[in-house]
């Protein structure tokens, strides 16, 4: 087993609600890049400053800094004088959004790799706010459900006042005054950094609980995978570009329902439940998808998955806590939830036919993988009952 948490001697002090809040802020701050990403590359593409291959490089490497900025935040804001780590923090991300406009090529996905590791940091610290609460589970799906509304108005506001006259230079600065939004935060959380660096006791991995991790990360691989290129599928089935335009609206609007459905559901149903009714619809959404579909049908499974991608976000939280009580192991789920997302479509992306779809076999091989590692992990946490 091995040992994977930060550990420091720092006391814990009461967290307030003050502190909660901030920390929700700043998580949903954090993830609203990765949603906008598409449109502000796309126009880097436009105006010749990248390439389309580098769109997905651009967001794959960010979504990989996350993933590891969501796990080192725990030792760079461990120990005393947090305060001024996180405003240098915050100053990194604001200074690398309003550079990236002016790169081209392959530095747009190397500085968006050090803006991902950089805002990684705020998203282990909304995580650790939330694991301190008495629902996790609910406010889980409060900042997933909040992250996806802020990336869709941030979108609709970019679309529609900023883009069209100051192109991806008007975005990216949007993006960094966004961040400066959250600096102003700053000052009603400080010093209470130290409670959720209070890591005193070590968490050693086990084998349910890696599974579990592994099963959620192939779950988000599904997912992600099947999203990314659901347009181009639909182009490919013969279904004209036009008919494709809601793609987007469509999953995210039924996302923020799932997220609110799952916000909404009593604590005293089984989360393991729920996961295994969510890996069952996937499979058979997806396999569905891969195949001959009239463009209404096609929204219509487009909307489970992005309701099911939501819906389930908050039980995952659940699932692990029950395997691992002390809730270190529930730490990590932004990291499985992080890497999934961006390694099915980079991965996918290796494997694409000349139509640039992936093989439909693909995302039912994730399934699987995600299924069986669900199986192993309840096995194992029995076994050790």
């Amino acid at each position: 087993m091995v040992d994977i948490s930060p550990k420091t001697s720092a006391a814990a002090p009461p967290q307030s609600l003050t502190t909660l809040r901030v920390a929700l802020c700043w998580g949903m701050i954090a993830l609203v890049p990765v949603g906008i990403a598409p449109l502000l590359l796309t126009l880097m593409v436009e105006s010749g400053a990248i390439s389309p291959p580098i769109i997905g490089l651009s967001m794959f490497t960010e979504l990989m800094g996350l993933a590891f900025g969501s796990v080192i935040g725990g030792y760079i804001l461990r120990g005393t004088r947090q305060t001024p780590r996180l405003l240098i923090a915050m100053l990194i991300v604001m200074v690398l959004n309003i550079v990236t406009p002016f790169l081209s090529g392959i530095k747009v996905p190397t500085i968006r790799l050090f803006a991902g590791c950089t805002s990684g940091i705020f998203i282990w610290v909304a995580v650790q706010a939330i694991l301190n609460t008495k629902r996790p589970e609910f406010f889980s799906a409060i900042l997933i459900t909040g992250q996806t509304i802020a990336q869709f108005l941030f979108a609709m506001i970019l679309t529609f006042f900023i883009v069209s006259s100051f192109g991806e230079l008007g975005g990216y600065i949007a993006l960094a005054v966004l961040v400066g939004a959250g600096l102003c935060l700053l000052p009603i959380f400080a010093g209470v950094c130290e409670y959720m660096a209070a890591d005193t006791k070590p968490y050693s991995l086990t084998l349910s609980g890696f599974a579990a991790l592994v099963s959620i990360g192939f779950f988000m691989a599904v997912l992600s995978t099947t999203i990314s290129y659901a347009e181009i599928v639909m182009m490919a089935q013969g279904i004209p570009k036009s008919a494709t335009a809601l793609v987007v609206p469509v999953i995210l609007g039924f996302q923020i329902l799932g997220g609110f459905a799952g916000a909404a559901m009593p604590n005293r149903i089984n989360a393991k439940t729920i996961i295994f009714i969510a890996l069952i619809i996937l499979g058979i959404t997806a396999s569905i998808l891969a195949t001959p579909l009239s463009v209404n049908v096609t929204y219509g499974f487009l909307a489970i998955l992005g309701f099911v991608w939501l819906f389930a976000a908050p039980f995952q939280v659940g699932w692990l806590l029950a395997i691992d009580s002390s809730r270190r192991l529930a730490a990590y789920n932004p990291l499985a939830q992080l890497l999934g997302l961006a390694l099915g479509p980079f991965i996918a992306a290796l494997l694409l036919d000349e139509a640039g779809r992936p093989p439909s076999s693909y995302t039912l091989i994730l399934c699987a993988i995600s299924f069986v590692c669900f199986i192993v992990a309840i096995m194992h946490s029995k076994m050790q009952a």
